[in-house]
C-alpha cells in the first residue's frame, strides 16, 4: 500500500473514532442532563414537602396555643367561681368566737348597703350567714349577739361623731376595736361617721351606749350624752 492510500485509511479510521467519541459524548451529556433534571425535580419536591411540613407545624403550634389559652381560661373561671372568699372560708370552717368575728368584721361600710339585724344566743347559728357573706357587723351585750348583714330590714347604731377626714375616723375605729368595742365607720358623700354597735331596736342601742360609755370616752373623748342613736346606713 502506497503512502497516499495509507493516509486515506488513517483519516477514515480517525474520522470513525471521532464520530464514535462524539456520539458517546452526546449520549453521556444527554444522560447527565436527565440526571440533573431528575435531581432538580426531586429537590423541588423536597422543598415543597418541607414547606408543607412547616405549614402543618405552624398550624399545630397555633392549635396547641389556642387549646392552652382555652384551658387556662376555663380553669381560671372555675377557680374564681367555685372558691369562696378567704374571709368567709376562714370564719365558717373554724369554731367561731366573738373576738374572731369582731376582728374580721369590715372596718368601713358603704352608705349604699341596706342592713338588717337579727338577735342570737348562739354563734353557731350565724354560720349559714357567714358562709354566704363577709359584709357584716356584730355586737355582744350580756348573753345576746346582734348580727347585722345585707338585707331588707332595720338596724340601729350609735353615732359617736362625724368628720370630713375618713383616715382619722378609721384610726379611731382601730383603737376602739383594739379595746374590744365594736366600732366601724360609714362613708357618706362628704363625711365619715364613727359608729358603735348594731342593734335591732332603739332600746337595745340605748342600753349598750350607757354601758360602754366609759371605755369609749377614754379613747374618743366624748360621752353618751353627745352621741346619736339612729338607724343606719
Amino acid at each position: 500500500m502506497d503512502k497516499q492510500n495509507m493516509y486515506s485509511v488513517v483519516r477514515v479510521v480517525l474520522l470513525v473514532v471521532f464520530i464514535v467519541v462524539a456520539l458517546g459524548a452526546l449520549i453521556w451529556v444527554a444522560s447527565l442532563s436527565g440526571k440533573i433534571s431528575s435531581i432538580d425535580r426531586k429537590a423541588s419536591s423536597a422543598q415543597t414537602a418541607v414547606a408543607s411540613l412547616t405549614t402543618r407545624i405552624a398550624s399545630l403550634t397555633a392549635s396547641i396555643a389556642k387549646l392552652k389559652s382555652v384551658s387556662t381560661t376555663r380553669l381560671s373561671s372555675s377557680v374564681s367561681v367555685n372558691l369562696p372568699t378567704l374571709q368567709s372560708t376562714y370564719i365558717s370552717l373554724q369554731s367561731i368566737t366573738y373576738p374572731l368575728l369582731l376582728a374580721n368584721a369590715p372596718e368601713s361600710l358603704s352608705s349604699s348597703i341596706s342592713l338588717t339585724t337579727i338577735t342570737s344566743t348562739n354563734l353557731d347559728a350565724l354560720k349559714p350567714l357567714l358562709s354566704s357573706t363577709n359584709t357584716y357587723e356584730i355586737t355582744q351585750m350580756n348573753n345576746l349577739y346582734y348580727f347585722a348583714y345585707p338585707g331588707s330590714g332595720v338596724t340601729y347604731s350609735i353615732q359617736v361623731l362625724s368628720s370630713p377626714y375618713p383616715d382619722r375616723v378609721l384610726a379611731l375605729v382601730k383603737s376602739l376595736r383594739s379595746a374590744g368595742v365594736p366600732a366601724f365607720k360609714i362613708d357618706y358623700s362628704s363625711q365619715s361617721g364613727l359608729f358603735i354597735g348594731v342593734f335591732p331596736d332603739y332600746n337595745s342601742a340605748s342600753s349598750y351606749a350607757n354601758a360602754i360609755s366609759p371605755n369609749v370616752t377614754s379613747i374618743v373623748g366624748s360621752g353618751a350624752s353627745s352621741w346619736l342613736i339612729r338607724t343606719i346606713p
